[in-house]
C-alpha cells in the first residue's frame, strides 16, 4: 500500500491518493526510507547494484558472451523517483516532497488536508517549500508559504 501512495503522488492521480488515505487510512507522513526501500529493493536490483558498486569484481560463471557491457548506462526504478531522479534524491523525503516536484497544487493541498507535515525535513535538511524554490514551482511555493 505505501508504494502505491508513493506512485500515485508521483504520477499526480489525485483519486487514487484520496482513495488510498481514506479507505487504507494510509500515512500522509511517511518516510521514504520506511515506506518503499525495504520493499523495493529485490533480490536482483541488490545484485545489480552491488555488480555496478564493484565492476571489476567478474562472476566466473559468465563466458565471454554472456558479460554485461558496464560502459551503458542502467537505469533503475525506484518507486517515488521521477526520470533523472536517483534513490538519494528521495532518501528521507516525504509524500510531501514528492508532491512538490511532480504535482499540482491539489495534491498538495490534499496531502496538507490529511495532516502532511508541511516542516518535514529530507536526508538533506531540504524541506517541501525549499523542492519548490529548486525546482522554481513559485505557485507551489505561495500555497506553502500561505499554510
Amino acid at each position: 500500500m505505501a508504494q502505491q501512495i508513493w506512485e500515485a503522488v508521483r504520477a499526480n492521480d489525485k483519486k487514487a491518493v484520496y482513495r488510498l488515505i481514506v479507505n487504507h487510512e494510509a500515512d500522509v507522513s511517511a518516510v521514504y526510507e520506511q515506506a518503499s526501500c525495504s520493499s523495493s529493493l529485490t533480490l536482483a536490483k541488490t545484485m545489480l547494484l552491488q555488480e555496478l558498486a564493484n565492476p571489476d569484481d567478474c562472476c566466473s560463471s559468465y563466458s565471454t558472451g554472456n558479460m554485461v557491457d558496464r560502459s551503458s548506462t542502467i537505469s533503475l526504478n525506484f518507486p517515488g523517483t521521477t526520470e533523472g531522479q536517483t534513490l538519494e534524491d528521495v532518501d528521507g523525503c516525504t509524500l510531501l516532497h514528492i508532491a512538490c516536484e511532480t504535482a499540482d497544487i491539489g495534491m498538495l493541498e490534499l496531502l496538507l488536508q490529511y495532516g502532511a507535515n508541511i516542516n518535514s525535513t529530507d536526508s538533506g535538511g531540504q524541506t517541501p517549500l525549499h523542492r519548490c524554490i529548486l525546482r522554481g514551482r513559485a505557485g507551489l511555493a505561495k500555497m506553502l508559504l500561505t499554510r
